[in-house]
């Protein structure tokens, strides 16, 4: 729904609860009134901004009063319900804004490390970053049974910095010189690994600098039909890419192309 029709049942919503929000005393008794909004919102078929409104100010109550998983359900469950586009920055919000993380330490970490691959995985450098910052920013202490995870992650997010600055400095060396290899090696790259943009990357790996992945990119565009022989062909030579990097993005990206 548009901000312009969800204004008003955003004020219709905030006025039926006011008094039951206002009257409760405790964390639990303001989540309780979340509760019974976002219970009315699962119900509400036949008004779907008044539906939004009541996730949405449910969600507020939610990251108001410290409780990260349902303010992070409530996000998916409007994403499902609208195709919210921006549903990975409104659960990014959440973890910037929740109250209390380090007295759900275990949650809001996992959910944290979570959140990070996924912006990882659509591509969303910066905003995975940013989740991953604020995630070690705002607590003390990671849980000790997640360090390897946190160390993964970590590593993986240094890799997709490196191959988007590469791709950054690539777009404006192929202003000036379209051909050039080491640009378009750098560009097919970043499009491959870091957005799974395959089609387009195989062009500017056949047509870049790195030997490897040319030969690769050259021999999968020449196999227009994919017969068997060839596609397994194909594939071993991306799996043997794999096999020469230590790198966690490309390596995971490489394994499942191949």
């Amino acid at each position: 729904p548009s901000p312009e029709a969800i204004a008003p049942k955003m004020d219709i919503v905030r006025e039926l609860y006011q008094q039951a929000y206002q009257s409760a005393k405790t964390t639990e008794e303001k989540i309780a009134v979340a509760d019974e909004m976002q219970a009315a919102a699962e119900q509400t078929q036949d008004d779907p901004e008044g539906q939004f409104a009541l996730y949405r100010v449910a969600r507020e109550i939610y990251v108001r009063e410290g409780d990260l998983r349902s303010a992070m359900a409530i996000v998916q469950v409007l994403d499902r319900t609208f195709n919210e586009l921006a549903a990975l920055k409104r659960m990014h919000e959440v973890i910037v804004n929740v109250a209390r993380p380090t007295t759900q330490a275990d949650d809001y970490s996992r959910i944290g490390l979570w959140l990070t691959e996924q912006c990882l995985s659509a591509g969303r450098v910066e905003l995975a970053e940013d989740t991953f910052d604020t995630l070690r920013d705002r607590l003390v202490r990671i849980p000790a049974d997640q360090l390897p995870q946190l160390k993964w992650t970590k590593d993986r997010l240094k890799n997709a910095r490196e191959l988007l600055d590469a791709y950054e400095f690539a777009g404006m060396k192929l202003q000036s010189d379209p051909a050039d290899a080491d640009a378009q090696a750098s560009t097919g790259k970043y499009l491959a690994i870091v957005e799974s943009r395959w089609d387009e990357a195989l062009a500017r790996l056949a047509a870049g600098s790195d030997p490897i992945f040319r030969q690769a990119a050259s021999a999968e565009q020449s196999d227009s039909a994919l017969a068997q022989p060839n596609a397994l062909e194909v594939a071993d030579l991306w799996f043997d890419i794999f096999r020469s990097t230590d790198a966690p993005l490309d390596r995971h990206a490489l394994a499942s192309h191949a």
